[in-house]
């Protein structure tokens, strides 16, 4: 009776894991792919070609764990340049762009609004 019990209990741990990480996974899918959109649709352009390189890798880290890195393809030296601003070579300085950081604010946020009403069901 009593080991009955425990192996109900492990099992049910077991499948409430796997849900769980099935949950998570694809909450990053889902809020990567809504990044990549966001990033595209208000990334500042001049030639198109900054604008069109976000993507997105999911990265697996072991264990079931997997990470969702967010990049531009093309243009990835520009990243920081347009979010941040920088000198200019004749002095003064070039506005920063700021939209990568409203873009990440948004992810993580959708990420864990999504998560906890799922597990919430």
């Amino acid at each position: 009776m009593m080991e009955d019990l425990q192996d109900f209990i492990a099992r049910s741990l077991t499948e409430y894991a796997e849900d769980v990480k099935q949950i998570v996974n694809e909450a990053e899918k889902n809020v990567g792919e809504g990044a990549v959109k966001e990033l595209k649709k208000t990334s500042p352009k001049q030639t198109g070609n900054y604008k069109k390189g976000w993507t997105k890798k999911i990265q697996n880290k072991g264990r079931g764990i997997k990470k969702v890195i967010v990049y531009n393809k093309n243009e990835p030296h520009l990243t920081y340049l347009l979010e941040h601003g920088h000198a200019k070579r004749n002095g003064g300085r070039v506005a920063a762009k700021v939209h990568i950081d409203p873009a990440a604010a948004k992810a993580a946020e959708e990420f864990e609004k999504t998560v906890r009403e799922e597990l919430s069901r």
